[in-house]
């Protein structure tokens, strides 16, 4: 929501803390999934691949 007075509040950061987001927007470290869902990405396909090589068997 606008402020109605039209101030812009600011947050000031650690010199620090400004180099660590500026390495990971060049690395592009924001627009990677997770490690965590990529993991789940791949077990998911591997279980849905399972369960279509286990339809083609009779049981």
């Amino acid at each position: 929501m606008p402020n109605s007075e039209g101030h812009r509040s600011t947050t000031t950061l650690e010199p620090s803390r400004i180099r660590v987001i500026q390495q990971r927007l060049e690395n592009n470290f924001y627009n990677e999934a997770p490690a965590s869902e990529r993991i789940a990405v791949g077990v998911l396909a591997d279980l849905r691949h399972l369960d279509e090589s286990s339809a083609a068997f009779p049981h």
